[in-house]
């Protein structure tokens, strides 16, 4: 039997258990928590106090480094997306303007290659010409020189002629003509 005044009373209570009003027995179980009120007491006060200090103390030393680094690796990020846009309308600027250069280089090219073609046709033209005037220049003189050789040929042989035409038909006939 558990005495109300007694050290195992006191223990008892400041565990939470019940004593029998009687004094019977021993302990009837946990007191029922009371709900009509509740108590505020050191600890509410305490635990405030420890939630705002952990908050002041890991704003400063967590939440505002890693808001940090992460607003730099946005404004990096930014930065690099801008830079890369910027990259490439000036590439996209370096590419016209080399298509551009490339498309004038073919058309001086174009130009300069009909230049030489027209040059090479009238060169062709004169060099034909030319050959053209040297071969009738050489064929009459050729035609000249065989005029001239065949009427020497025929102021050498005219006086031989009747002597050649007797010793031809002396040949066919196979006898000697009078003559």
């Amino acid at each position: 039997m558990i005495q109300s005044g007694s050290r195992e009373c006191l223990s008892a209570r400041a565990a939470g258990l019940r004593i029998s009003p009687s004094g019977g027995r021993g302990l009837l179980g946990p007191e029922p928590l009371k709900s009509d009120r509740m108590d505020l007491d050191v600890t509410l006060l305490a635990q405030f106090a420890l939630l705002t200090f952990l908050l002041v103390s890991l704003n400063g030393i967590l939440f505002k480094p890693l808001l940090g680094v992460l607003d730099a690796r946005q404004h990096k990020v930014v930065g690099l997306k801008d830079e890369a846009g910027r990259l490439t309308t000036a590439s996209d600027a370096d590419i016209e303007a080399y298509q551009t250069r490339l498309r004038e280089a073919r058309d001086i090219a174009q130009r300069e290659r009909e230049a030489l073609r027209g040059a090479g046709r009238e060169d062709e033209r004169k060099i034909l010409t030319e050959t053209r005037s040297d071969i009738s220049r050489a064929i009459a003189q050729a035609r000249e020189r065989t005029a001239k050789a065949e009427a020497e040929a025929r102021g050498q042989l005219t006086p031989q002629v009747d002597q050649l035409s007797k010793q031809m038909v002396q040949k066919i006939l196979g006898r000697e003509v009078a003559g």
